[in-house]
């Protein structure tokens, strides 16, 4: 089996392992400097390390101003009390930060100099469960100008923002698995500007009320999946369908895993381009009451006419989607042979493109 279909083995034991995660923190409530227009109490800096650096990057150096720089994200992370109620920024200068992060405290701002030139990175493959490049379980994180990327298969098969041309998947260099770029379990979490670069499960977007404005999404194969409760605004999703040519090129843009009509899960995209190589479908049923919306996005000639695929939920379980492509234009905007589509009106649509599908109380706004 190709290893772009091996999902549905993993169903059940992603969806029971990941419903109430032990570890995830939540119920803090974040406070903003008051006498700071960015809200933020202090900031740690981050710089990659120079040149041959010898040390393991949890080392903190002391700056002329007294502040201190860190040579690894995850030493800044580490250095913020477990507790943490106080905004935080941690800025990440210019350059390539090869690290597994894993952010387990609230009430961080993780902001890259640019998403084009301040990324992280890394190639683990061997776990879905452990392959992220970034994690997060943390109520209340906000990202901004930064780029996540999982490099397996990505380096050989992306968009070239890399120099390195080594096939460093030890023989198995045209093989595609799973390798995720960032995984979001944290409620209340918003990303802007940002990019998340990988193959197969790029984005897994798997619980909690998310928002991604501006961003870019690469990938092939379910590259954005999960049960998160979030809105894409004008958001750039990239097919790269000459990763997956030896199986066709045709690929899956979401895999979305809402499971019941209690689920408020759902991915809302408004605006925005989807656009690339290859073929891809809309969606494919990662749960039994899977939840896309597309409004008002352009779609270049990649979509697969009929959008959306039941995977393994067939005959009369489909009445249980809810998937639609509304008000779109492009190429690829022709729905006539569309599979599953349910048609929304204006008063349905206005109530899961709006802000308060994810945002009833204001969080967005009260976060720097």
């Amino acid at each position: 089996m190709a290893a772009m279909i091996l999902r549905p083995f993993l169903l059940f034991s992603f969806v029971c392992f990941y419903t109430g995660l032990d570890n995830v923190v939540k119920g803090l409530e974040c406070h903003s400097d008051p006498n700071n227009p960015f809200k933020v109490w202090y900031t740690l800096s981050v710089s990659p390390p120079p040149p041959r650096h010898e040390s393991n990057g949890n080392v903190t150096i002391k700056r002329k101003n007294g502040q201190l720089s860190y040579t690894s994200i995850q030493a800044a992370i580490d250095s913020i009390p477990d507790q943490n109620d106080k905004w935080i920024q941690i800025f990440v200068n210019t350059g390539t930060y090869r690290e597994k992060i894993s952010l387990n405290r609230s009430c961080i701002l993780l902001e890259g100099a640019n998403a084009q030139n301040t990324l992280i990175e890394f190639d683990a493959h061997q776990d879905t469960l452990a392959s992220a490049t970034f994690s997060s379980v943390a109520e209340n994180f906000v990202a901004k100008h930064i780029t996540f990327v999982n490099t397996y298969n990505y380096n050989l098969y992306g968009r070239g923002i890399y120099h390195r041309t080594s096939r460093h998947q030890s023989g198995n260099a045209n093989i595609v698995t799973q390798a995720v770029a960032a995984m979001i379990n944290g409620d209340k979490s918003a990303f802007y500007d940002c990019g998340f670069f990988g193959v197969q499960d790029t984005l897994w977007d798997n619980q909690g009320r998310h928002f991604f404005q501006n961003c870019v999404i690469d990938g092939a194969v379910d590259f954005i999946m999960g049960n998160g409760q979030s809105i894409y605004d004008n958001c750039t999703i990239r097919m790269l369908g000459n990763a997956i040519a030896e199986s066709g090129g045709v690929g899956y843009i979401t895999a979305q895993s809402r499971a019941s009509d209690e689920d408020p899960s759902g991915f809302v995209f408004k605006g925005g381009v989807v656009e690339g190589d290859g073929k891809a479908w809309l969606g494919r049923a990662w749960g039994s009451h899977s939840r896309v919306i597309f409004n008002g996005t352009y779609f270049n000639d990649i979509i697969v006419p009929e959008g959306w695929s039941a995977w393994d939920f067939v005959n009369d379980q489909v009445k249980y989607f809810t998937y639609t492509d509304q008000n779109c234009d492009g190429p690829g905007n022709d729905t006539s042979r569309r599979q599953f589509n349910t048609p929304l009106t204006d008063q349905q649509m206005q109530q899961f493109t709006d802000l308060s599908y994810i945002d009833a109380e204001g969080w967005i706004s009260n976060q720097p």
